[in-house]
């Protein structure tokens, strides 16, 4: 309770370290090197924090509060980037406050040979129900690792090819279980076929290793391949399409057998005018899962939005996504889990001044399942003033 009024303090102490001279620059320069400070102070309202059936609901208003960093020193052919944010969330009715920490470094270079390399990394502390990303309802508090290296060679205005690697590492607290490292190595081969369409084609090779020893037979390697189309097929139009196939082996086969299946996505962006856009995006993919005896479970939806630009700073829209997951063994009670995923609803957005942003909206979630007790819905309201120099 005592930490509380410090959370408010916080903007109080930005507007001072960050006059307003400073802020009409953009940004602020030591020599090459840019330095954005920003603030962002959001405000949410739900009747149920924890997503859980509407006999268990419970209210919560959450403030959170962003200050951040990020120091970035570009040069005609390289960028190195650094940032820094501190989360400071404060559950009213719970009487809780949170402190979590994010931090995120790249590095990209550009030869003038053709070669292109490529490396970062991407550390988060989190707090958010996990039925937004796992199979049970309640507070997860989880920190998040993701680091990624490329290394290509653009052999002429047609052709490039890249090398990739990426490493997931998850803890949560309390929910041991779930906590895992994903690695993985892949390829890329991108050719233009048009002046503004390309063909590319991914494959990738990875391992996920389970921390509890009690899950270790759920361990997996997989195999991806992906052939992709994307690009500007007019003025206002552009898209990316992938379509691929998966292969997973796991450590214990008698009690998960290889899995195979179709691996999709797709984002379509259409602008008809300046005052409206329009995106769409749909997608098939491999989750994991250690809902009772499951692996894994399939996600196939997608959602749209449309955002129209009612006067030059103030723009109005609307969101809609729908998911079904469907999982591949049936549990206890003899019953193939599937679950239905939906939300809707507006949203609201103004820019103030070039720096300064406000966003709020509505939104209803629903995930309706067959299975027993995991059906919930939530009604949130959003609020947040963003500032970035």
């Amino acid at each position: 309770m005592k930490r509380k009024p410090l959370i408010y303090l916080v903007p109080l102490v930005f507007v001072i370290a960050f006059p307003w001279t400073a802020r009409a620059q953009g940004n602020i320069h030591l020599g090459k090197l840019e330095i954005h400070p920003g603030l962002n102070v959001s405000y949410t309202n739900t009747d149920n924090i924890l997503q859980l059936p509407a006999d268990q609901k419970a209210k919560e208003n959450t403030i959170e509060v962003v200050p951040g960093l990020e120091l970035r020193f570009p040069t005609s052919n390289h960028l190195f980037r650094l940032g820094y944010d501190l989360s400071i969330y404060s559950f009213q009715e719970m009487k809780k406050t949170k402190l979590k920490n994010s931090v995120m470094g790249s590095l990209e270079f550009n030869f003038p040979v053709g070669l292109i390399l490529r490396l970062s990394d991407n550390y988060a502390q989190r707090v958010y129900p996990t039925a937004t990303m796992l199979e049970q309802a309640g507070i997860a508090e989880h920190w998040e690792n993701n680091g990624f290296a490329e290394i290509g060679y653009t052999l002429n205005q047609r052709w490039s090819l890249s090398g990739r690697y990426k490493n997931q590492m998850l803890r949560f607290q309390n929910l041991d279980p779930y906590n895992r490292d994903v690695n993985s190595g892949g390829a890329a081969l991108f050719m233009r076929i048009m002046t503004r369409l390309s063909l590319f084609g991914e494959a990738w090779y990875g391992k996920v290793g389970y921390k509890v020893s009690a899950s270790t037979g759920q361990d997996a390697t997989y195999i991806q391949g992906f052939l992709g189309l994307g690009g500007r097929v007019s003025p206002k139009t552009n898209f990316t399409l992938k379509a691929g196939y998966e292969n997973r082996t796991y450590k214990n086969s008698t009690l998960y057998p290889d899995t195979k299946g179709l691996i999709a996505s797709l984002v379509l962006e259409e602008k008809p005018s300046s005052h409206i856009s329009i995106s769409v995006n749909g997608s098939r993919a491999v989750n994991e899962s250690i809902y009772e005896n499951n692996s894994f479970y399939i996600s196939t939806g997608g959602g749209a939005n449309l955002t129209m630009i009612m006067i030059r700073m103030l723009a109005i829209g609307a969101d809609f996504s729908y998911f079904l997951l469907q999982y591949d063994k049936a549990n206890l009670a003899g019953i193939k889990r599937q679950d239905k995923v939906l939300a809707v609803g507006p949203s609201l957005k103004v820019d103030i001044t070039r720096w300064l942003r406000f966003q709020g909206g509505y939104s209803l979630r629903n995930r309706s399942s067959n299975a027993d007790g995991l059906d919930y819905k939530e009604n949130r309201i959003e609020a947040s003033l963003n500032a970035i120099l």
